[in-house]
């Protein structure tokens, strides 16, 4: 009896669950209502974009049922509150989505009542690839709430897109170019020096080579240019020399020799 009870409660939830997904309609926007211009360059919807944004808190499951002109959005509860929802990025591309259905938009304020922490102006998660967020859903929108007429004078572009993983992965080839840069920059700055030197030495060379020749050259100095000052001294100029007497020559008397 347990367990045919059991089993009739068991067939009831699973048909309730393909009923519940049997119903289940993703939000998307009605041509009809003119938000043409909110598509962003890939042609993604607001409610394609924000679909994205919530699925960057949630492993990348998030979906956002359609809803009709009487509905809307609310804000997330205590429990559901996260970085993506309570971003007015997430917060401004849902209730396009909203409008863009023909529902009514909610005010920021209504919307992230039960948010701990808000994010003005920023979506504080990585972007999801796959998708390109609209220049518009970064207005401030903490003080009137969404508006599709200033959103769209303000534009798509430039679009906010996620990190390619490929930029990522080149981040080390680019520091491996840097570091070989650096790396041939020191060898040209070491080959400038070794260059610089030897020409130095040349010059010092050739600047001996022609001082020994130049001296070589001149002619050799007279002994008096090698006196210093001191060893010149003053000459004396004799102007009298004592006067002599001339002995005149007086032979002797011869003595006659007697034979």
């Amino acid at each position: 009896m347990a367990s045919t009870i059991f089993t009739v409660f068991a067939l009831l939830f699973l048909q309730a669950d393909r009923v519940r997904s049997a119903t289940f309609v993703p939000a998307s926007c009605n041509s009809s209502e003119g938000y043409g211009w909110a598509n962003n360059s890939l042609g993604q919807d607001p409610c394609t974009v924000a679909t994205f944004l919530g699925g960057a808190c949630n492993g990348g499951q998030y979906s956002i049922p359609a809803i009709n002109s009487t509905e809307s959005y609310s804000g997330p509860n205590s429990t559901e509150q996260n970085s993506c929802r309570c971003s007015t990025v997430f917060y401004s591309v849902l209730m396009a989505c909203a409008a863009c259905q023909g529902g009514a938009p909610i005010t920021w304020s209504s919307y992230a009542m039960s948010c701990h922490t808000v994010y003005v102006a920023d979506f504080n998660e990585t972007i999801p690839p796959g998708t390109a967020v609209q220049h518009w859903a970064y207005l401030n929108v903490t003080l009137n709430g969404f508006n599709a007429t200033t959103a769209q004078l303000d534009g798509d572009s430039p679009e906010s897109v996620g990190v390619p993983q490929a930029t990522l992965s080149s981040t080390p080839s680019s520091t491996s170019a840097a570091s070989t840069a650096s790396s041939k920059s020191n060898t040209g700055a070491i080959a400038g020096g070794v260059v610089g030197g030897i020409v130095f030495v040349v010059l010092i060379v050739a600047a001996a080579f022609w001082f020994l020749r130049r001296r070589r050259s001149q002619p050799p100095v007279s002994h008096r240019e090698l006196l210093s000052p001191d060893m010149t001294g003053t000459a004396q100029t004799i102007t009298s020399y004592p006067s002599t007497q001339q002995r005149i020559y007086d032979p002797p008397t011869q003595v006659p020799i007697l034979r």
